[in-house]
């Protein structure tokens, strides 16, 4: 949908059976830079607002506000120079990484209120010959 020269997109998600749904409605503000969605959730009653903006050829921060809370959480994701990403989620309550380089994937966790509950997880593939 082509609204005042901005394209909106609208994805529907709908479980019949548990009558339920999502929609989130997608627009793109300023070309390959910033856009926003914003999703409502009927399971829940909830909706939630993201905005999307990339700040560099490597970096993209996405705050989201939870419209029915207030709650507040931010994404960034960041590509590296030799192909590898890395993921930071944080809220009031955790903080979550992920590094994704070459073979490796190595995540953590750390609660706020009990960072002695930290975690952290490696993964690597290995091609056997």
């Amino acid at each position: 949908l082509n609204c005042q020269g901005k394209l909106l997109t609208f994805k529907p998600k709908i479980n019949l059976k548990g009558k339920t749904g999502q929609l989130a409605i997608h627009s793109v503000i300023e070309e390959d830079k910033t856009s926003a969605e914003i999703t409502v959730n009927k399971e829940d009653e909830s909706a939630s607002l993201e905005v999307s903006h990339r700040i560099d050829d490597f970096n993209v921060i996405s705050p989201k506000v939870n419209l029915r809370s207030g709650d507040v959480s931010v994404r960034l994701n960041r590509s590296l120079e030799n192909g590898g990403a890395i993921e930071i989620n944080a809220n009031r309550e955790n903080v979550d990484w992920e590094l994704n380089e070459s073979d490796w994937i190595v995540k953590g966790n750390i609660p706020l209120d009990d960072k002695g509950a930290s975690t952290i997880s490696f993964k690597r593939s290995i091609t056997l010959n």
